[in-house]
């Protein structure tokens, strides 16, 4: 698979796909890794992060006196020098053990994302939806890949919460919001502006064990790129 993979983005024209040095450089005349910035370590498998400034990311309110809410995962693009951040937001000011219930999908945006927070614009996913993953296709379109559930009302929203936080009671086994994992299947929709308007959602691996290909039943977790020449790796 390993093999696999450094080829198609070799093909993709990637500068570095050895995967002795993690796909992220090429191995030198010594056998050590030459990393591609801005990776490094012995492997590759390290990035060079600088200092982050506590204002900027995503930093969204309820709009209930200013109350912060919780977010989990969040996927970019950069698209005329805007970029375009679709994240994972748990509704209703609750924290992340609400995610199966109350996580939706929304889109915000940023010109400047290394000193400006990012401003939520709309939402793109209701209630539930999860794991977003977006890429853009060679036509220029623009493709999401997330965890949903078909089946919202077997999940009631959780009410019980402020601030971005869930109170522990109502988040125990027996409390008002007590949660359970996910099974639900990976969607993709598409659309030719990151402002959509958005296609209608189809499923690209089910829920179900062994409905698509047994090992991928259940929450996947996709993280997905397209290639230059249209391929795709999740």
């Amino acid at each position: 698979m390993v093999a696999v993979l450094a080829a198609l983005l070799g093909a993709g024209g990637a500068a570095a796909a050895d995967p002795r040095c993690e796909l992220n450089g090429l191995v030198g005349a010594a056998g050590e890794c030459v990393c591609e910035p801005p990776w490094h370590g012995p492997t590759c498998g390290s990035l060079r992060l600088a200092p982050a400034d506590p204002s900027t990311g995503y930093r969204a309110t309820t709009g209930n006196a200013g109350e912060r809410t919780s977010s989990w995962g969040a996927s970019t693009v950069l698209i005329d020098g805007v970029w375009h951040m679709y994240a994972a937001e748990i509704t209703l000011g609750c924290g992340m053990s609400q995610w199966t219930r109350n996580s939706r999908i929304v889109h915000s945006t940023s010109t400047d994302p290394l000193h400006e927070a990012f401003v939520r614009r709309d939402e793109v996913a209701p209630v539930f939806a999860h794991e977003p993953s977006v890429s853009r296709a060679p036509n220029g379109s623009v493709v999401l890949y997330y965890t949903a559930s078909p089946w919202p009302s077997q999940r009631p929203l959780c009410t019980a919460c402020a601030a971005g936080s869930t109170p522990l009671a109502a988040r125990a086994p027996n409390g008002s919001c007590a949660t359970a994992g996910s099974t639900d299947p990976t969607l993709m929709m598409h659309a030719a502006s990151p402002y959509g308007p958005w296609s209608k959602p189809v499923t690209v691996l089910s829920g179900t064990p062994g409905a698509h290909v047994p090992e991928f039943g259940g929450d996947t977790n996709l993280d997905l790129v397209i290639l230059p020449n249209g391929t795709a790796l999740g």
